[in-house]
């Protein structure tokens, strides 16, 4: 599985539009996370095996997945990618919980903590409907709906 997620500052509103999705407001501007040195420096600190030979496209493979961090070679940054390749939530979190950044998932469309929520609601919902197919219950007799309606 892949999928992207866009970084911006911690400061960067989260809200969300009606439909659920990522939004920010038409005026949004989005302020520096720092410069691209400090960056490379910040993500280096939580993930030390991030090759950065390349200085604009910082790569780490881990057992499980990977990252591709694309940023600015130099100078200051207002929000860079991150493309990901396995199960990469939990380190996608790590960073962001450690930094206090903000990123939307592009494939979802959502900030990363409501996907992961999103997602976990997802999961239980439809546990309890594999639950609730997989038992047989007997007859209670005529249904609500059959006896609201004498049918």
């Amino acid at each position: 599985m892949s999928w992207d997620l866009i970084v911006f500052a911690a400061g960067t509103p989260t809200t969300t539009g009606p439909s659920g999705a990522a939004h920010l407001p038409d005026d949004f501007e989005p302020t520096a996370i720092g410069t691209a040195a400090e960056l490379r420096r910040v993500i280096s600190d939580i993930f030390p095996a991030t090759d950065w030979s390349n200085p604009g496209l910082g790569v780490l493979d881990r057992d499980g997945f990977s990252f591709e961090i694309a940023l600015e070679s130099d100078g200051p940054v207002t929000s860079f990618t991150i493309f990901t390749r396995g199960d990469a939530t939990g380190a996608a979190g790590l960073l962001r919980d450690r930094t206090g950044w903000q990123m939307i998932e592009t494939g979802g469309g959502s900030w990363l903590g409501e996907a992961q929520a999103a997602e976990a609601g997802r999961a239980k919902a439809a546990d309890y409907l594999t639950d609730a197919a997989g038992r047989h219950r007997s007859s209670k007799g005529r249904s609500l709906f059959s006896r609201l309606f004498r049918r």
